[in-house]
């Protein structure tokens, strides 16, 4: 559901930790949300190097959602 702050909250744990001295990997789906969809943003953050900011199945540390029904 598009206006619960998802993008927003990405952007400033993204920017937290780089200020950090991490590295961060970020991806998001933005246009879905316009055709009624959801909005998914996907943070990677490492002290090495990331290859990929997709986060496989089942290796997610911390997930946050926004929307109940969601």
């Amino acid at each position: 559901v598009p206006g619960q702050g998802n993008l927003f909250a990405s952007s400033i744990l993204a920017n937290y930790f780089i200020n950090n001295g991490y590295i961060v990997g970020a991806v998001e789906t933005i246009g879905a949300a316009q055709r009624g969809g959801s909005v998914v943003s996907h943070l990677r953050v490492s002290d090495s190097d990331i290859y990929s900011p997709l986060i496989p199945a089942g290796k997610v540390d911390m997930l946050m959602g926004f929307e109940t029904l969601e």
